[in-house]
């Protein structure tokens, strides 16, 4: 399926929150979801009930409104809808989704929500994970079981543990039977309570070749730096579905070339590129990578200061532009848009890619819609980018 779990999550979680809220002390919420198959798609059904304080009819014609409160007096301990209620009707929107709400005072509440997902229109080629060996570092057992349905069927031959002790002795005893481990992903809960970036740090010293995947609900943005200094390589973001963790894993540990990254840098000498970057540390790093190609490598903090250095520069003058997603000021889609609206001959054939730790489809569409060719998952992978760079020129 395809869609982007997490807008799910957040709309799961907002309508939970306000049904908690509205619940009182002794009262009980029932949650299921099911599946409906129609066509190409799959409508995925949310039933939340609770047995609380319940809602006027005037008050469920605002709920949807933002920081809304119910007047009555059962409810003056009760906070409110805050935002969390307009956020799931937007996003449930956003999506192509329907949601009802059904209440009377003193009767309880119930949300129906359906959203609508679509079969991924062709299956990736999973060929790079046949016959390969993936350790798997997670001790949320509902995980383990999406690891389970998930790589069933890949040709993927992959070992679950829960923590970072139970980690290792596998680690060790494979590579005494002399059939080692081909890559490790480090999850978002660890039964001994391991610290990921001192696991990663550990690994990256002990067996600096084995390619290390981090899963987790963390922000990339505010991990970025320590993560990629720890010997992490790829960063998928919870929760995920099938087509993300295939394309993760074939992407970040299973489809290298096994060649040095470094001693296969093209020669882009006479070539310019602009690199789009709005943090300093991510924004040297990316230009020490490049530096090795001899290209000439120009630099901007935002998407505004992109595209006025594109504007600002005969036609012709860059090859390539690198563009960060998640930046102040312009963000990079409307960089993008911008510079591919521009009265210049140039402006329709510029390569300009993506940079972004979020590889969903929906993510990689919109990138293409904003008039980008391709995306480059953070953290870059070296090789990657080389090949990239070969295949352009």
């Amino acid at each position: 399926l395809c869609g982007d779990p997490l807008r799910l999550r957040q709309i799961f979680v907002n309508i939970i929150s306000n049904a908690i809220k509205y619940t009182k002390d002794a009262g009980e919420i029932t949650v299921s979801v099911r599946e409906e198959i129609r066509g190409e798609i799959c409508d995925l059904f949310l039933d939340c009930a609770d047995n609380g304080i319940g809602m006027t009819a005037d008050f469920l014609a605002r709920i949807f409104d933002p920081f809304e409160r119910a007047g009555t007096t059962t409810s003056s301990r009760v906070e409110g809808t805050g935002l969390g209620m307009s956020i799931v009707k937007k996003l449930t929107d956003a999506m192509d989704g329907d949601i009802r709400i059904e209440s009377e005072p003193g009767k309880g509440t119930r949300v129906y929500l359906r959203i609508p997902l679509r079969y991924e229109e062709t299956r990736m080629d999973l060929s790079a994970l046949k016959g390969k060996r993936l350790l798997i570092l997670e001790g949320d057992p509902e995980l383990q079981e999406a690891y389970r349905k998930y790589l069933a069927g890949t040709g993927l031959d992959f070992t679950l543990v829960s923590g970072f002790s139970d980690g290792l002795r596998s680690l060790t005893a494979e590579e005494y039977r002399n059939s080692p481990y081909h890559g490790v992903v480090i999850g978002t809960s660890l039964s001994d309570g391991s610290n990921v970036f001192d696991m990663a740090e550990y690994l990256k010293k002990s067996h600096p070749s084995l390619p290390l995947l981090l899963i987790s609900e963390d922000n990339w943005e505010e991990i970025e730096y320590r993560a990629t200094r720890s010997g992490i390589r790829a960063f998928l973001p919870v929760p995920f579905f099938r087509h993300s963790l295939e394309e993760c894993l074939c992407r970040a540990f299973l489809e290298r070339s096994g060649k040095d990254a470094l001693s296969d840098t093209p020669d882009l000498s006479g070539k310019r590129i602009l690199l789009a970057e709005d943090n300093l540390i991510n924004r040297e790093i990316a230009c020490e990578i490049l530096s090795g190609t001899r290209a000439e490598i120009d630099t901007a903090a935002d998407g505004e200061q992109a595209v006025t250095a594109y504007r600002g520069k005969p036609e012709g003058y860059y090859d390539l532009i690198l563009m960060d997603i998640q930046m102040p000021v312009m963000d990079g889609y409307t960089a993008a848009q911008q510079i591919r609206g521009s009265d210049r001959r140039d402006s329709a054939h510029i390569p300009i890619y993506a940079m972004t730790a979020n590889t969903f489809a929906e993510d990689i569409a919109k990138a293409r819609d904003a008039g980008m060719n391709g995306h480059i998952a953070k953290p870059i992978d070296i090789n990657k980018l080389m090949q990239l760079l070969r295949r352009l020129w």
